[in-house]
């Protein structure tokens, strides 16, 4: 019996210690509350912050620790908790620690927050997570504000409806957004902007995500970027595959793959399900045959022919692609074959 007194009295202080709730500023003496998730490891999520400091305003950045002392002990900051920045009015910029895998629901919601920098930890987004960003600071300021969302170092598999959303009258513009290798699930309703500036799509994967509408909409607006984008980032040698799925299938025509190029301003090349087109400012090398030396003492000659801008290569043809050293050449497949000449 006593035994189980004292497993009994453990368990519930365990669950009171674990709702506890406190404030602890943060290195720039922001003082940021957190809530106790868990004791065993010593685990904390970020709730929101205390009252700003004199001499903070508009334009302010937070820095949210990766750990906080609290009670004698150190807990991890591992979630950017529900509700966390709702309707926030003076932040402008919230860097996050490697070490946070969940960003909730409205974490943050009409608010003046336009940049969040995303841990490689990140696993999960929920639904409206970051809902209507930049919201409240638009009116009184000029220039425009370019949003690149990365999330191609996160293992996140699904990113539901409103993943992203900024405010539909902030003169930010989402520049680019970037889907990790792990991404199972993309909602096309995500945003609430019109793109007079088409975003860039990056997709890591080469096993297309599958698409979905949410047509049970908690905000109207919603905008799909994948309709608006020309550049549709994939894997190499992943084109051929996004074109013959039935979700990606739409997007024809705007897939391009990248290939780096050394400081030697060559590299070998191949691709196995599509042929290449040889972008502008390149040059495709192929060797069709030796020429003995007849000699030990000198190296056989290799036969080269080379394909200039607008030339295609056909696929399972290995190649040397020279380009502008140090650079990134960007092209896109093509499934047609090289007419005969």
């Amino acid at each position: 019996m006593k035994r189980f007194l004292f497993y009994l009295f453990a368990i519930l202080y365990s669950v009171e210690f674990m709702a506890q709730s406190f404030t602890v500023n943060n290195s720039d003496g922001m003082p940021l509350k957190y809530t106790v998730t868990s004791t065993n490891p010593n685990e904390v999520k970020l709730t929101g912050r205390g009252t700003i400091p004199t001499g903070y305003t508009l334009g302010t950045e937070l820095n949210v620790p990766a750990t906080v002392f609290y009670g004698g002990s150190t807990y991890n900051v591992v979630e950017i908790a529900k509700n966390c920045f709702f309707s926030e009015s003076i932040l402008t910029k919230v860097n996050l620690p490697e070490g946070i895998r969940t960003i909730g629901s409205y974490a943050v919601f009409q608010s003046s927050i336009y940049s969040i920098s995303i841990p490689s930890t990140l696993t999960k987004l929920e639904e409206n997570a970051l809902l209507f960003m930049a919201y409240s600071f638009s009116d009184s300021h000029t220039g425009a504000r370019f949003l690149d969302m990365d999330f191609s170092k996160t293992s996140i598999t699904e990113f539901p409806i409103s993943s992203v959303q900024i405010g539909s009258h902030s003169k930010s513009i989402l520049r680019s957004v970037s889907y990790p290798a792990t991404t199972q699930i993309i909602s096309e309703d995500q945003f609430s902007k019109d793109y007079d500036t088409p975003p860039i799509i990056y997709l890591y994967n080469s096993i297309p995500a599958t698409l979905t509408v949410n047509i049970s909409q908690p905000f109207s607006g919603h905008k799909n970027p994948f309709r608006s984008a020309t550049h549709i980032y994939v894997p190499i040698d992943a084109t051929k595959i996004y074109e013959d799925n039935t979700d990606w299938a739409k997007y024809k025509g705007r897939y391009y793959e990248q290939v780096p190029v050394g400081p030697s301003g060559y590299t070998s090349y191949y691709l196995e399900n599509e042929n290449f087109l040889v972008p502008a400012g390149c040059t495709a090398y192929i060797i069709t045959g030796i020429t003995p030396s007849g000699s030990i003492m000198t190296p056989d000659q290799a036969v080269v022919k080379a394909f200039g801008a607008g030339k295609i290569i056909p696929k399972q043809t290995g190649f040397i692609l020279q380009g502008a050293a140090n650079s990134t050449v960007v092209y896109q497949p093509t499934l047609r074959e090289q007419k005969k000449t």
